[in-house]
C-alpha cells in the first residue's frame, strides 16, 4: 500500500483502490486481509540493518490487526468523494456473492474468504524496530493521488491534486492595503518643523 512509483506498479496492491476511484465494484466484499505502507515496510528494513538485536530475527510487517475492504472505501470515500469520485458504500452480502461466483471469476476467486476475519500482532515490529505505521487513511490518500496523476484513474474536473501540491489560498490584502494607507496618512499628516537659524541681534553682549 501507499504512493505508486509509476504506472505499471498498480496491477499489484492498487488494484482495489483503482477499482473503488473508477466505481468499477457496485458494492464491497466482506473481506479484511494485512497491510503496510510501503514506506513503512523501506523504514523497517534499514532499522532491521541497523540493530544488531534484529539479526536472525523474523518480523510480521502489517499497520494494524486486521484491515477490512471497507475501511478501504471509508478513507477512499472520505478523501475522494468531495473531488467527484463515486466510491461503494453498499455492502456485498455473503448469499449475493455465492450466487455471482458461478458467473464471476473474480467473486469465485474471494467468495472462500469472505467473512472470515483474521488477525496479525505488529507489536514485535513496533517494539523491536521501533517503526510506527503511518495512518492507513494517510497510505489510502496518497495511493489514491498516485492512481490518478499516473493516469489509471481518471481525473474529475473537481480534482484537487495531492495537498502538497495545491497552492496556498492568496492572503487577503485588503487588511495589508488598509493598515499601509493608515500609515502613510500618519506620516503625511504629521506637521513639518523648520529648524530657524539662529541670529546674532547687534549690540549683543560678548
Amino acid at each position: 500500500m501507499g504512493p505508486l512509483l509509476s504506472a505499471s506498479s498498480g496491477d499489484t496492491s492498487a488494484k482495489g483502490c483503482i477499482l473503488f476511484l473508477n466505481n468499477e465494484t457496485p458494492a464491497i466484499p466482506e473481506l479484511y486481509t494485512a497491510v503496510i505502507d510501503v514506506r513503512d515496510v523501506a523504514t523497517a528494513q534499514i532499522a532491521a540493518m541497523e540493530k544488531p538485536e534484529a539479526a536472525g530475527n523474523r518480523y510480521l510487517l502489517v499497520h494494524n490487526e486486521t484491515t477490512s475492504f471497507k475501511e478501504f472505501a471509508d478513507h477512499l470515500r472520505e478523501e475522494f468523494g468531495p473531488q467527484g469520485y463515486k466510491v461503494p458504500s453498499m455492502m456485498l452480502p455473503k448469499a449475493v456473492a455465492w450466487f455471482l461466483k458461478f458467473f464471476n471469476s473474480d467473486v469465485k476467486l474471494i467468495y472462500p474468504a469472505i467473512g472470515r476475519r483474521l488477525t496479525w500482532s505488529n507489536s514485535k515490529m513496533k517494539g523491536e524496530l521501533g517503526v510506527q505505521p503511518r495512518p492507513l487513511k494517510k497510505t489510502m490518500a496518497d495511493m489514491g493521488y498516485s492512481t490518478i496523476e499516473f493516469g489509471l484513474v481518471p481525473k474529475k474536473s473537481g480534482y484537487l491534486g495531492h495537498p502538497s501540491t495545491r497552492s496556498s489560498p492568496p492572503e487577503d490584502t485588503g487588511q495589508q492595503t488598509e493598515q499601509q494607507e493608515t500609515t502613510a496618512t500618519e506620516e503625511t499628516s504629521e506637521p513639518a518643523t523648520a529648524t530657524e537659524p539662529s541670529q546674532t541681534t547687534e549690540g549683543e553682549a560678548t
